[in-house]
This record gives C-alpha cells, structure tokens and sequence, in this order.
C-alpha cells in the first residue's frame, strides 16, 4: 500500500484525524483530504486529514518521497 493518498471524499463517513479542534470531525464529500496509511497488526487503513489540516511536516515528506507530484497515489484522479 502506498504511504500517502490524496483524494476527493467519496462519503461523509471518514473523521478528520488532524489536531484540535477539527479532531474528529467529518469530510464531508467532495472536500480534498489526505490519507496516511498506518497498519496495526495485520490491519491496514488511511487515517484522514482535510487538506487544511495536512501539517508542514506531512507536506516536507511529500516533497521528499514525490518530487513529481503526479506520482502521490490518487493525484491524477483529482478533478
């Protein structure tokens, strides 16, 4: 599984895993978002950030790890 994902939400299911106080807060469809993936045990999944609430740091190793940003997973999906 790629490390990032960048994404329109299909749903308004997934919560906003960025800091306080948009901590737990619904993507609503159709807002851009990031995915990390994180794997706990033998489980994976995206924990998902609204755009605005990507930090610095997410950004720098996006840069890092895609210096192409059409490489970063769901990138050239985007509308």
């Amino acid at each position: 599984m790629p490390a990032y994902r960048l994404e329109v939400s299909s749903s308004n299911r997934a919560a906003c895993n960025g800091k306080l106080p948009c901590k737990g807060n619904k993507i609503m469809k159709g807002e851009l978002r990031l995915g990390t993936w994180v794997q706990i045990r033998d489980n994976g999944s995206f924990k998902w950030r609204h755009w605005g609430c990507v930090t610095e740091a997410q950004i720098q190793n996006l840069q890092k790890d895609f210096p192409n940003p059409d490489d970063v997973d769901g990138f050239e999906e985007l509308p």
